[in-house]
């Protein structure tokens, strides 16, 4: 078999290539080249420098990198926590119910072996596992609990374990089990006043061969589906013109019967969670919709912003900036400024960009920049939340920074939260010639640095900041400085009274012409 990196097919790929390869009485360079060749994707990735070593002691590399990296207990137990506790409900249908209570199974068994049952025993995972259960099997489990708790003791995984398989032998009875089923329609029932027919239906029941691996499940069971991404889950759904919600054929998910709307926080729009892709959604012509395509130009850029993680209130960010054609175009400076970062320990330090954002209650800072500083930090998962979507579930890290401006003495402590990206557009910075134009700025002192990106962006979460020691204004209408404690920034249009005579002077002619 070939592994690709995934914790929960460690041992059985290990098993797998000792009992064929890593046991025989091969040369090492040999079992080095077929390691190699039998990993894919991550796992390739990691081994990859073990070419370059002699065959022996690369092929023990190899060995030992592949276990410190997928084989540890501790991302083995994890894997499986998150394979039995994430998901869609499991619907009352007995395949489904017997696929999980045999994934259970499999998962306490592992975690027994290892030494880490206790990591899938706790109060909130169980809770987790028990939710994804059909409604008539979890108020089975509330007595179940009840008498649990009387003989005096806490449930366990174990107890979950045992009642969930007991529940899918009860469903997969090959006599009496489809009594319990849905999707079985009742006979229609006859009253003085009509006839009336009523069913039990649910479109999750119906098994039939997966849309993507043509397996014996339905696509919210389908792993190869789950490894996509939320963009490639969305775009095959759209491809296939599948609902939205349910992910079936022959309907809209505005024409969807199934009551079901997405889980991730904030949203609650009619589709399932596993196409939330954060971003806003059109309508095609023919009812389907689709998401909107946010500009990839280094000009267009919108990333006003709110984040919420924890028991936290929601905070935000309001910078956005465009660029458009046509009369009244001008450039707008935003108070960016050169700074110093600083790690904590002040072992390393980068000179960089930083937008004070007084929209903002949080800071943010580029991920390339942590890596840069090698700063490292709590892990959280916060909502996000754009003028185009609204919270949106990311990961990120929160670490600290030191900041110094360019100019100045006084040093600043930052704490932000990383992001892969700040959309921060690079024509709102400034230089000399910005300024020259100007009689009320002729004495500023604009620093300039080699890295034009703005990397960090600095909230109300950091006053002392944003706090204006003096400030420089010129005519009502003209770009205006604030002195901080980092130094100067410019706010305002920059090329407004420019711009203005040009357009005036085309008018003229147009005139003319006409």
């Amino acid at each position: 078999m070939t592994f690709d990196g995934s914790p929960l097919k460690y041992f059985e790929f290990i098993r797998s290539f000792d009992s064929v390869i890593g046991r025989s009485s091969l040369d090492n360079n040999t079992k080095l080249l077929k390691l190699y060749h039998l990993c894919n994707g991550a796992a390739r990735d990691v081994i990859q420098c073990c070419l370059a070593m002699t065959p022996t002691h690369g092929y023990i590399t190899a060995r030992r990198l592949l276990a410190d990296r997928f084989g540890d207990e501790y991302h083995i137990s994890e894997a499986w926590v998150r394979r039995v506790t994430d998901g869609p409900a499991i619907p009352n249908n007995s395949k489904h119910l017997r696929d999980f209570a045999d994934t259970l199974n499999a998962c306490a068994e592992t975690l027994k072996a290892l030494g880490m049952i206790n990591e899938i025993s706790n109060r909130r995972e169980l809770l987790k596992i028990i939710e994804r259960l059909p409604f008539n099997l979890r108020s089975r489990w509330l007595k179940h609990v009840k008498n649990i708790r009387d003989n005096g003791r806490t449930p366990t995984i174990l107890d979950a374990v045992s009642f969930i398989d007991d529940a899918a032998k009860e469903l997969n009875d090959p006599v009496f089990g489809r009594l319990l089923q849905s999707g079985v329609k009742d006979k229609p029932h006859t009253y003085r006043k009509g006839t009336f027919s009523t069913s039990a239906t649910s479109s999750s029941s119906v098994v039939s061969s997966c849309i993507l691996c043509q397996a014996d499940h339905s696509l919210f069971y389908c792993q190869q589906f789950k490894d996509m991404t939320p963009d490639q889950r969305f775009q095959f759904a759209f491809d296939k013109r599948l609902c939205f919600n349910c992910l079936l054929h022959g309907h809209t998910s505005s024409q969807c019967n199934l009551r079901r709307t997405c889980t991730v926080k904030g949203c609650g729009l009619k589709h399932t969670k596993f196409l939330h892709t954060g971003r806003m959604i059109g309508r095609s012509s023919d009812g389907y919709r689709f998401p909107r395509e946010a500009s990839k130009s280094a000009n267009q850029s919108n990333s006003a912003t709110q984040t919420e993680y924890g028991n936290a209130n929601a905070d935000s960010s309001s910078h956005a900036s465009c660029d458009t054609t046509g009369a009244g175009v001008y450039r707008v400076a935003l108070p960016i400024i050169p700074v110093t970062v600083r790690s904590p320990d002040g072992n390393k330090q980068y000179n960089t960009y930083a937008l004070l954002d007084s929209g903002s209650t949080n800071s943010f800072c580029l991920q390339e920049l942590a890596d840069e500083l090698q700063v490292k930090g709590k892990h959280k998962v916060m909502s996000i939340s754009t003028l185009e979507c609204s919270n949106s579930t990311v990961r990120c890290e929160a670490i600290s920074l030191k900041v110094q401006g360019l100019t100045s003495e006084q040093e600043i402590n930052v704490e932000c939260l990383t992001r892969p990206s700040l959309n921060i557009s690079t024509t709102n910075t400034t230089n000399e010639e910005d300024i020259s134009r100007y009689n009320h700025l002729f004495d500023l002192n604009l620093p300039v640095i080699s890295d034009k990106r703005v990397t960090l962006l600095i909230g109300q979460d950091v006053p002392e900041a944003m706090m204006p020691l003096e400030v420089k204004a010129g005519a009502p209408g003209e770009v205006y400085a604030v002195k901080t404690i980092l130094g100067w920034t410019l706010n305002g249009p920059l090329d407004r009274r420019k711009h203005g005579r040009k357009h005036s002077s085309l008018g003229r002619v147009n005139q003319r012409g006409s």
